[in-house]
């Protein structure tokens, strides 16, 4: 019998999904058993174990997430223990080990005397669709890379091992660009270095910013970023897309002219609103490059009247169901629990579990009392809503 290549196994993985679907339309037995009997003759070549029942060969294995139902197929293959530096045991199946300059991580599935059953080569995960999840490279039991993809096809993520310098890159793409490299330099593992846009010639020391506020206190936040560059270029538009995030540059005029000595500062102007949290907001920088290329750095904003900062110093909070809209709520712990009690003695619970929009048309006019509990801290406030 012909063995199934990884090729093959892939092939006829998305094929089978796409055929399934097909004939599950067509409501046909016939075609059904066909399919079934055309699954049984080619799953005899695979899915083999030796009689001390390690894994050998093409395997297709199956497991279930939150998100679905995922099939993954690849090789396996038997090795040696004895092969490896072993520095410890981490469960029945994992292994920390010295390989090249690097100390990782070892997966195998099943063991008999000195022998034990890995992954090797390529092994690709589909869902339930039959749409490509996310492709593995495996080097005798070692995760060496990973590549993830979207439904359309176009990869997501790529996190890959450098074995030789002990160093872990996490690479991120946004519409098919390069848009983060990611890594733990060796002399320093606490702290993420964080390249944006590493292709390109425009330098954005941070391309993914947090916005943060508190809601009440007619604070106008700035923030800045320094922009430099690798080569001469123009920057020809700086714009935002939200209203309450403002952009403001130099003096100078667009366009402008940039060279790898300069540096240019644009400023952005936060002002928030209870609505806008838990929004998202993108800036978008235009230069000379291409035909021209943009750049984006992606915001996400987040603001409250009351997180655990202030909560046990405000005593009275006004707001206006037209001008306000919502109160809006942090969490301070673990477990958050704000109570709403009106003049008429009708209590309203709400659980925080992430900063929490109470829409204002949902409260009466007038006088309430809100009391919030949280494991460390806490606070009860006067609150007036005004239509």
């Amino acid at each position: 019998m012909i063995q199934p290549t990884q090729r093959n196994i892939t092939l006829h993985f998305a094929q089978r999904a796409i055929i399934t679907r097909k004939l599950d339309k067509l409501h046909c037995p016939a075609c059904l058993l066909l399919l079934s009997l055309y699954g049984s003759l080619y799953c005899a070549a695979q899915n083999q174990v030796t009689p001390q029942g390690l894994k050998t060969g093409a395997w297709v294995e199956a497991y279930e997430l939150s998100s679905g139902v995922f099939r993954t197929s690849g090789e396996y293959k038997i090795v040696p223990l004895h092969n490896y530096d072993i520095i410890r045991s981490l469960g029945e199946d994992t292994y920390e080990i010295r390989y090249k300059g690097a100390t990782p991580l070892l997966f195998f599935d099943g063991r008999y005397g000195d022998n034990i059953s890995v992954k090797d080569g390529i092994w690709q995960t589909f869902n339930e669709n039959g749409s490509l999840h996310k492709t593995d490279g495996w080097e005798n039991g070692l995760n060496a890379w990973t590549k993830y993809f979207d439904a359309g096809g176009d990869m997501i993520r790529y996190e890959y091992e450098d074995f030789e310098h002990d160093t872990s890159f996490y690479l991120t793409y946004k519409n098919k660009r390069l848009f983060k490299k990611a890594f733990y330099p060796p002399e320093n593992k606490n702290e993420q270095v964080e390249i944006y846009y590493p292709d390109d010639h425009l330098v954005i020391p941070n391309a993914e910013m947090d916005f943060y506020a508190i809601l009440g206190n007619n604070t106008v936040y700035t923030y800045y970023i320094p922009l430099t560059c690798k080569k001469d270029l123009s920057i020809l538009s700086v714009t935002s897309d939200s209203d309450y995030l403002r952009v403001s540059l130099p003096s100078k005029t667009l366009p402008m002219e940039l060279q790898p000595m300069d540096t240019m500062t644009v400023f952005l102007t936060f002002m928030p609103t209870p609505a806008s949290s838990g929004q998202n907001a993108t800036v978008t920088i235009v230069t000379s490059e291409g035909n021209p290329k943009s750049y984006t750095i992606y915001g996400h904003v987040q603001c409250a009247h009351l997180d655990n900062r202030n909560v046990e110093h405000v005593k009275t909070l006004s707001l206006s169901k037209k001008a306000d809209r919502y109160l809006v709520i942090a969490p301070m712990g673990t477990v958050t629990t704000a109570y709403i009690l009106n003049s008429e003695g009708e209590k309203r619970i709400y659980d925080i579990h992430h900063n929490t929009k109470i829409d204002l048309n949902e409260l009466e006019t007038g006088e309430h009392h809100l009391s919030i509990f949280s494991c460390h801290t806490g606070g009860k406030i006067k609150l007036t809503i005004t239509e």
